[in-house]
């Protein structure tokens, strides 16, 4: 249950993509409300609830992974995820790093998996050097749950982690590739991952279409592709699902006003019969149901309200304006980009969302918050913190030809899938 200012925040008004996995009890406590501009507190002192000798233990019993029992496994998963939420581990990425892709790769079961993507999620903010590298490592393994586990938890959790992963690349080229494969997806209801009407899954993907959106800046075609898929499933019996797809919807046309302007956008529309989009969606907002309940109701009328101001004006006008205090700092959230940037942060770091929006400038750039504060912690903070005139042109530099190589790589690879799968190999 979430909390704003000390006050318990009804259940109802919760709903987004971090209640998930929280009927297995494998969630980081990630719940927040932004209704009615309310303003949420997250706890800044949970780094002091963690040693840094907790990490180097964590890191050792780790490297002992396969002599543990199943108990002492999912416990020492448990406290890894614990430190990392709680404490800026730079030093310890990489044997963290090594030892969660060993497990995640070899892992059976579905706790093992679920832990292992959620420390992966954290791990991988401290990677952008290397994240062209992680990524294609763990592309394989997560594809591979996601299309045969039997676990909705684990499918959910892999499908996150695949996008999340993709978002750090901020390539276009990446992000319409995994779009096309969430694409499936949803148009299949799960099917294509034997998943077939199972909502969370669903929903989970519709999400996921809307954090990749936030990178297209030039794609028309695919933002044009996903709309169309995602317009259907404003027509759910799932709430869940409605507002996913809702919010997605909304960031598409936000990219879309950006991307285009006034007279482009009269011959290049975002949806064929827009009219029909407004119609349904003007639909959700009257939504009666009584298998509902009033909190999700409420919260499905509010969202499709608001996606509505968005698609009518076609991206140029947004009626989003929540507040969230992080650290000290008061953050608005006036866009649907900085809404699924908040949401990513939410899922990936939970209650360690202040600890990370303090440690990593990225962080605070794409919520709005450009300029530290007093009440910002400063004894861990990264790279990206450094102004770019003082970093090594070098460095910059091989980042650059890393990420032309590891695309090069990703691109090879997935040639290399299509001909062994294609029809006359």
């Amino acid at each position: 249950m979430g909390k704003s200012k000390g006050k318990t925040v009804d259940a109802g008004e919760i709903f987004d993509i971090s209640d998930l996995l929280s009927e297995s009890g494998f969630s980081v406590d990630t719940n927040f409300s932004t209704e009615g501009s309310v303003t949420s507190e997250l706890p800044s002192s949970a780094s002091a609830k963690v040693q840094t000798s907790d990490i180097q233990d964590a890191i050792d019993k780790l490297s002992e992974y396969r002599s543990l029992n199943a108990e002492q496994k999912k416990e020492l998963l448990r406290d890894s995820l614990r430190i990392c939420s709680h404490k800026l581990v730079h030093d310890s990425v990489e044997a963290i790093t090594s030892a969660v892709l060993s497990i995640l790769k070899q892992g059976r079961s579905k706790e093992e998996i679920i832990y292992c993507c959620k420390l992966l999620n954290i791990i991988s903010v401290y990677s952008s050097a290397d994240i062209g590298e992680l990524w294609s490592f763990a592309e394989d393994v997560l594809v591979r749950h996601v299309n045969e586990s039997s676990s909705t938890e684990v499918v959910c959790a892999c499908l996150m982690s695949y996008t999340l992963l993709t978002l750090l690349l901020d390539t276009e080229d990446d992000s319409v590739f995994v779009l096309e494969f969430l694409q499936g997806i949803i148009d299949s209801d799960g099917a294509v991952v034997c998943a077939e009407d199972v909502a969370v899954v669903v929903q989970s993907a519709c999400f996921c279409c809307g954090l990749l959106i936030t990178t297209i800046t030039s794609a028309l075609e695919t933002l044009q592709e996903v709309v169309e898929t995602l317009q259907e499933q404003l027509s759910s019996s799932e709430p869940g699902v409605q507002i996913a797809a809702a919010e997605s919807i909304a960031m598409a046309y936000e990219k879309y006003g950006n991307m285009l302007d006034l007279t482009e956008r009269a011959s290049n529309p975002l949806v064929r019969r827009k009219d029909a989009l407004i119609r349904v969606l003007v639909e959700v907002t009257r939504e009666s149901s009584k298998t509902i309940s009033k909190g999700h109701k409420k919260q499905l009328h509010k969202t499709a309200r608001e996606a509505l101001v968005t698609v009518e004006s076609d991206g140029a006008d947004c009626s989003l304006k929540e507040k969230i205090k992080l650290a000290g700092k008061v953050v608005i959230v006036d866009s649907w980009e900085k809404l699924f940037h908040l949401q990513r942060y939410r899922y990936i770091f939970g209650s360690g969302l202040g600890l990370y929006f303090s440690g990593f400038s990225f962080v605070r750039q794409s919520l709005g918050a450009k300029t530290t504060s007093a009440s910002l912690l400063t004894d861990d903070v990264d790279e990206f913190d450094t102004p770019i005139e003082h970093q090594s042109i070098d460095q910059f530099d091989r980042r650059t030809l890393e990420r032309t190589r590891d695309k090069r790589r990703r691109e090879e690879q997935r040639l290399k899938k299509a001909f062994m799968t294609s029809e006359d190999y």
